[in-house]
């Protein structure tokens, strides 16, 4: 064996023992191993596209790492697919448009849409419109506050501007 590569092969061993935590004297010769076979592993993953990929594909089976996220352009990581499609969600919100609703048929229609629904339903609907930015009312239990949160939102905001209408 060469001078260089066994340089090469304790070098990791000793970045090892120089990342050992403040008060540590040394690592054991065993967790000195696994840090370089970890070291080895990452250097050939990041030069390597396909390899890092089966690398990854490996962990995710194993269930080591959630499945691959895309990253977004702050280099976060997007938020993960719903595990069940939120079909009735996007209904809820897609299907009542509750200004259009209060401006036609008025408040009381509204409140008796509003009260045909189960409370999951009302959460969904708050969550879809923004109704409650600061999510205060995710723990509500109460329907009729859930209602009575949604109704006086909608008002406000079907309100907002109307002092400059009569101009």
């Amino acid at each position: 064996m060469s001078n260089g590569s066994e340089r090469k092969r304790r070098a990791p061993a000793a970045r090892a023992e120089s990342h050992a935590p403040d008060g540590a004297a040394s690592v054991s010769p065993d967790i000195a191993a696994v840090a370089a076979f970890l070291r080895v592993l990452a250097d050939q993953v990041e030069r390597d596209a396909p390899f890092g990929k089966r690398v990854r594909a490996l962990a995710e089976d194993s269930g080591l790492f959630a499945p691959s996220r895309p990253v977004t352009s702050g280099g976060r990581a997007a938020k993960a697919p719903p595990d069940k499609p939120r079909t009735e969600s996007a209904d809820v919100v897609a299907t009542l448009d509750l200004f259009s609703v209060l401006r036609v048929d008025g408040e009381a229609r509204l409140r008796a849409r509003l009260g045909e629904m189960d409370v999951p339903a009302l959460h969904r609907l708050i969550r879809g419109h923004r109704l409650d930015p600061a999510r205060i009312s995710a723990r509500w239990s109460d329907r009729d506050r859930l209602i009575s949160l949604i109704l006086d939102q909608v008002r406000a905001r079907s309100d907002h501007g109307k002092a400059f209408a009569r101009v």
